[in-house]
């Protein structure tokens, strides 16, 4: 296993393991060739050869659309999947014999990721285009939607522990996982009970978000469940019962990866707004927070600070935190103007609890709230 993640951490942060941004030869194509790779490790080969099988295997899923027919993971995904785990065994079986990789593994990762930069949105998870666009994939997906389709329209890698992705309730780790996460950081944020969501989704994730089940995993995220909860499957009916009202929008966000949603989230008291991306393998990333630039990914403890700008705020800030025995791994801060409301986020390395978060508030006045997100 570590050795499958190890060289799918290598492709993740060279080109793409999400078929939204790279086609199915992102996905597939990446998983095939972890698999090959590790078939020769496991069969005591040498890395000239765990590469040789890389750069096989890779290669002969260059191209490789994602097009999923009523945006499920079914069709052609499956046989798909099947097929590739005979190609990851051949091309292990070739590098053992001794057959090399002209191209060199690093140069065909690169060109796949070339490749999926040209490829047209329609072929890469919209479920537009491919088998998802022939008169049989648009009478299924309306027959399992309900809905008529028109001819007309076409992060970086910290762990390789995050390439295998969670363990998680759902078919996708993009779509539902991914999708979880952000809602839940969404939740964590909003630190009160949600009365009414809204979700603006758009590129892959407003393409499919049925098929995949993406707005389930959403709904799941700001009622406050995880990725290994069972009762993802029914968050509308729990959203029901917990008097959650809710929304699906489509709409243009920017320059974001293709699966990005905004969710504003009101409570009682408040209305928190999160653009955030899901990357591929459950790992996400919040791109903006109240219109902030403001990045994290929630995977170490991340202090969200809402204060007063204010001259040396952030040295204070640092210093109490390190007099308490926490290391800051990365730090940012926006402000809506001079003396003006900031929000400063600050990821740190290990544990706090809420008592050093009361003590920070105590011992900066200015702090208007202080919390923890962290990605469940």
């Amino acid at each position: 296993m570590f050795t499958a993640s190890a060289l799918g951490l290598v492709i993740a942060n060279r080109a793409s393991i999400s078929g939204a941004a790279g086609g199915c030869q992102a996905e597939v194509g990446s998983a095939t060739a972890m698999a090959a790779g590790t078939l020769v490790e496991l069969a005591g080969g040498t890395p000239q050869q765990v590469g040789n099988a890389v750069g096989i295997a890779l290669k002969n899923s260059l191209g490789l659309v994602c097009d999923p027919v009523a945006g499920l993971v079914e069709i052609p995904c499956i046989i798909r999947n099947g097929l590739h785990a005979i190609t990851a065994q051949a091309a292990a079986d070739m590098a053992l014999a001794g057959v090399a990789s002209i191209i060199p593994p690093d140069e065909v990762i690169h060109v796949m990721h070339e490749v999926g930069q040209q490829m047209p949105e329609w072929l890469r998870e919209t479920g537009e285009g491919g088998l998802a666009a022939t008169p049989t994939g648009k009478k299924l997906k309306e027959s399992i939607l309900g809905e008529k389709t028109s001819s007309s329209e076409p992060a970086k890698y910290q762990s390789a522990y995050e390439i295998i992705g969670p363990v998680m309730v759902g078919p996708s780790s993009s779509h539902t996982a991914g999708a979880v996460r952000i809602g839940n950081i969404a939740r964590q944020l909003l630190n009160e009970n949600p009365i009414y969501v809204k979700f603006s989704l758009m590129g892959s994730f407003a393409k499919t978000y049925q098929g995949h089940g993406t707005d389930l995993a959403l709904l799941a995220g700001v009622l406050g469940l995880t990725t290994m909860d069972d009762g993802i499957p029914n968050a509308k009916m729990i959203a029901e019962e917990d008097g959650l009202q809710y929304e699906f929008t489509k709409r243009v966000l920017g320059s974001y990866h293709p699966n990005t949603v905004l969710v504003e989230l009101t409570g009682s008291s408040r209305t928190v707004k999160v653009l955030a991306s899901s990357l591929g393998g459950g790992k996400v990333e919040v791109q903006e927070l109240e219109g902030y630039p403001l990045k994290f990914s929630g995977e170490r403890p991340t202090l969200v600070i809402r204060h007063t700008d204010r001259k040396g705020v952030i040295s204070e800030l640092s210093g109490l935190l390190y007099q308490r025995g926490f290391n800051i791994a990365r730090m940012a801060n926006e402000r809506s103007k001079i003396n003006g409301p900031a929000i400063t986020i600050c990821e740190i390395d290990n544990k706090i609890e809420d008592s050093v978060l009361a003590l920070l508030k105590r011992d900066i006045p200015i702090i208007d709230e202080i919390v923890l997100v962290e990605t469940k």
